[in-house]
């Protein structure tokens, strides 16, 4: 996967989009050190790729699988300059522990609590604490399955950095991203313009 990750980078450059940015889910068996960074140094200077145009997604639940073996991989691939991403955060064990001790450049917002976040107050403080907690540690956050306009609007006033989800598009084979790497598809609505 990393590698068609880079190859398709590459081609994208070729076409004319340069800082197009990709992610790759890491599944805890890669995150054993043994090779990774290795592998994506490898990769990253095979297909000419500045590091900032990968970005390595680890979830919650195999970042404290083993804690200190994760932060130390992602640590070394950090210091390739590699972007690191927690993924689906909320959905375990949320560990404070984690966030302080992985370099991590962005939280991804699981799904279940953009969802939650317009039943209640607590919910909705919840959320805003999350966005906020993340900031204070210079961290982006994205927030998953995003799928109506008042979800967009909540999280728009929370400070959300990011937005994903149906409400502006279905996931998409690579043939059609050309859109959306164009600029020609309209961020509001997830139309085509």
């Amino acid at each position: 996967m990393i590698d068609e990750a880079c190859a398709q980078l590459a081609r994208w450059r070729r076409a004319g989009y340069p800082k197009v940015r990709a992610a790759v889910n890491l599944a805890a068996e890669q995150l054993d050190g043994r090779g990774l960074v290795k592998l994506v140094r490898a990769q990253l200077e095979r297909h000419r790729l500045s590091p900032g145009q990968l970005e390595v997604e680890v979830t919650e639940r195999t970042a404290i699988a083993d804690a200190a073996a994760t932060a130390r991989t992602i640590a070394a691939l950090k210091e390739l300059g590699v972007l690191i991403t927690l993924d689906d955060f909320g959905t375990g064990h949320s560990s404070l522990q984690v966030l302080a001790e992985s370099p991590f450049d962005t939280l991804k917002i699981d799904r279940s609590f953009v969802v939650r976040s317009l039943h209640t107050a607590k919910d909705r403080s919840l959320m805003a604490s999350i966005i906020a907690l993340a900031h204070a540690i210079d961290i982006t956050v994205v927030a998953e399955g995003v799928e109506t306009r008042e979800q967009l609007e909540l999280l728009r006033e929370f400070g959300a950095d990011e937005i994903q989800g149906y409400f502006f598009s279905q996931p998409v084979p690579v043939a059609e991203c050309e859109p959306f790497l164009t600029g020609r598809c309209a961020v509001e609505t997830g139309r085509l313009a």
